[in-house]
């Protein structure tokens, strides 16, 4: 079976996307997550790249050279000594997915990393999958192991890159907005009544990579439509998305996941200083990740697009859908540039300010909410999300 799964990469990668759009298109979540884990399940070449965590603080797993076989105390080791730590998301729509599904990617990127003298750590989170596990459920987790790394394993958070896919980059927009200010947001419980603020106050990473991002609800327009003939995400994916996330009842708009996007501005003051998004020209949700890009832009927080034309969705980490190897090639050395300038800009800054904790106010456990509504008005029209403003749009 390794054998065989090691094959994938030599498929076409026309045949690789009519798979997963098949997978997606899946109206049986146990199929969908079947096919998906035996898809991205590792290899024996990479396990010893992974030390797995199971504790009350976080669930996941180090991803690293030769963390398989650390100790308690020599991963600890690893973790103090690390330059960089990449507090990574995975995707999947909420529905499918692990820490371990993009070894391949994950591992180059390390690599990288290593030839430019940096050692790193990939934290990457396992959270609770829907429909067992439904909004806020999983952003409450993400947010437990982020306060984690920072107050308990006292990283700072100038050495810290927080990366997210897909769902999973929807996931780290939501842990950033809400760890910024959690006075600004309102908890409501079942019962209609106003609950005290439940999540920490924490500090900004030093730099954010988003790929093919969720940030909004509409996927009705747009993309969505002109681009579903080439990409492997549809409309049909998103509403099982929707359906499944979010619980019974309940209005989308008023959760933090898309209200952020509702916005008008504030955007600088949650997001960190460096910012990379990585999109396909023929993905379906290449418009709202554009949108996102501009708005934030405009608002004075520097964003870069990276753009690839031809791609489809999360085409950075999933190699088998591209076709032009080159491709890769460019994105992932884009990708170490990005990640060395923003934690030695940020090790810089820290040292010349003094600052050294890499959190914030005192550890709050954290609780579950069935809405959690911004306390400023957000109902403004959703038309400046199209204004392109000062994107920057690098292939």
């Amino acid at each position: 079976m390794d054998l065989l799964r090691s094959q994938k990469r030599y498929v076409p990668a026309s045949v690789t996307i009519a798979i997963l759009r098949q997978t997606f298109a899946l109206s049986s979540i146990s199929w969908m997550r079947y096919i998906m884990n035996d898809l991205t399940r590792p290899l024996n070449k990479h396990k010893p790249y992974i030390h797995e965590v199971q504790s009350d603080a976080w669930s996941g797993c180090w991803i690293g050279k030769d963390v398989a076989s650390c100790s308690e105390r020599e991963m600890q080791d690893r973790i103090k000594s690390a330059d960089v730590i990449i507090f990574n998301v995975h995707g999947g729509g909420f529905l499918v997915g692990t820490p371990t599904m993009y070894m391949d990617s994950n591992i180059r990127c390390l690599e990288n990393l290593e030839n430019m003298g940096k050692r790193a750590l990939i934290m990457s989170v396992k959270y609770g999958l829907a429909p067992e596990y439904r909004y806020p459920t999983p952003v409450d987790t993400t947010i437990k192991a982020y306060q984690h790394l920072l107050q308990d394993l006292k990283v700072p958070a100038s050495k810290i890159i927080v990366t997210g896919d897909s769902a999973g980059g929807a996931i780290i927009l939501e842990m950033l907005v809400v760890t910024s200010n959690p006075e600004k947001y309102t908890a409501v419980t079942t019962e209609g009544q106003v609950a005290t603020p439940s999540v920490p106050k924490l500090s900004r990473p030093a730099g954010m990579i988003l790929v093919s991002p969720l940030c909004s609800n509409d996927s009705e327009t747009g993309t969505w439509i002109t681009n579903e003939k080439y990409d492997y995400i549809t409309r049909k994916t998103s509403q099982s998305v929707r359906t499944n996330y979010f619980p019974p009842d309940t209005d989308e708009t008023k959760h933090r996941l898309f209200g952020i996007l509702q916005e008008t501005g504030g955007f600088k003051a949650w997001m960190p200083r460096y910012n990379l998004v990585y999109l396909g020209g023929r993905e379906s949700m290449r418009e709202m990740g554009e949108q996102f890009v501009a708005k934030t832009s405009k608002d004075g927080a520097d964003v870069e697009l990276y753009l690839e034309e031809e791609q489809v969705h999360d085409w950075f980490n999933v190699p088998e859908v591209v076709s032009d190897k080159t491709v890769l090639d460019r994105a992932h050395a884009r990708w170490t540039d990005f990640v060395v300038k923003a934690v030695s800009e940020a090790v810089n800054q820290e040292t010349e300010n003094g600052v050294s904790d890499g959190a914030i106010g005192n550890k709050i456990p954290i609780r579950d909410a069935v809405e959690v509504v911004p306390n400023r008005d957000t109902d403004k029209a959703l038309d400046a999300l199209r204004h392109h403003g000062n994107a920057d749009l690098r292939a």
